[in-house]
């Protein structure tokens, strides 16, 4: 199938970032400490401003000065189940949108029991989540954690639209190509991308925050989670062959991404949008 090069996909992407950099973005992020600086850089070079806390006391105030809202699982031992639930809840209850990753649910129980607790159906989420997780989330059982690090992004595709129809949320299948289901079922794919971006630690994260970014200036989820898809597909792809490994990567993609503009957007984009997967 024929991948398309849209004028009007470039168009609407633009206008998001644009928006984001102009509304300087609060994207209140719940991560790894691993992945927090790597995913607060990425944001910043978006256009971004990046909220992180693991205080109690102040979550609250800063949840209400945010315009979006990360999850990502690998903060479940630091700041726990209970106060991760809150912030679910004060994202459906608020309409802020709400981007869940479950990073590392495939190597610990109880980030897949927090994971489970945390997707219910309301308010404005997206799920992203490489193809092992959403396999995962499920109820696929695989044999070992060897076979699961080597899933393509199609072989996910049931998975997504399982939860995609179960939670009716958004959900990205984020791999070899980046697959966007959205709530009716419909499906885009982007096959910009870079081998480099697996290597990186909190890529994934930077990807969930980076879909939150979005999904503050555009209310239409699917949409959000296809641009910053796109966005970061998109610039890892146009250095991935002028660096020397993995650190000129990261750095060469936060000057890439800070220095994004309008120009060869609509020419560099390989988006498709194929018959419904059912």
């Amino acid at each position: 199938m024929a991948v398309h090069k849209s004028a009007e996909l470039a168009g609407a992407l633009w206008r998001d970032i644009k928006k984001i950099r102009s509304q300087r973005v609060r994207v209140h992020i719940h991560s790894h400490p691993l992945a927090t600086v790597w995913v607060a850089q990425c944001l910043a070079a978006l256009g971004c401003c990046p909220i992180y806390t693991v205080g109690e006391e102040e979550r609250r105030d800063l949840l209400e000065n945010s315009d979006s809202i990360v999850i990502d699982l690998g903060s479940s031992a630091q700041i726990g189940k209970e106060a991760l639930m809150q912030v679910r809840d004060y994202a459906i209850s608020s309409g802020k949108p709400l981007v869940l990753d479950p990073s590392g649910i495939r190597l610990s129980s109880l980030r897949m029991q927090v994971a489970q607790e945390l997707l219910q159906e309301g308010g404005q989420q997206v799920l992203r989540a490489n193809a092992a997780e959403l396999m995962l989330l499920n109820g696929y059982i695989f044999t070992d954690n060897h076979e699961s690090q080597f899933v393509k992004s199609s072989e996910a595709m049931g998975a997504a639209y399982d939860l995609a129809e179960k939670y009716g949320h958004t959900v990205v299948v984020s791999g070899n190509v980046d697959i966007i289901v959205g709530p009716e079922m419909d499906q885009r794919y982007v096959y910009n991308g870079c081998s480099l971006m697996r290597n990186v630690i909190g890529m994934g994260s930077a990807c969930s925050s980076i879909i939150a970014a979005f999904a503050a200036v555009n209310p239409n989820l699917e949409e959000a989670a296809l641009h910053a898809m796109a966005c970061v597909g998109l610039v890892s792809e146009r250095i991935g062959t002028r660096v020397r490994g993995l650190g000129t990567f990261q750095l060469g993609f936060l000057d890439a991404l800070s220095n994004l503009n309008r120009t060869g957007l609509e020419k560099d984009l390989k988006v498709e949008s194929p018959p419904s997967y059912r």
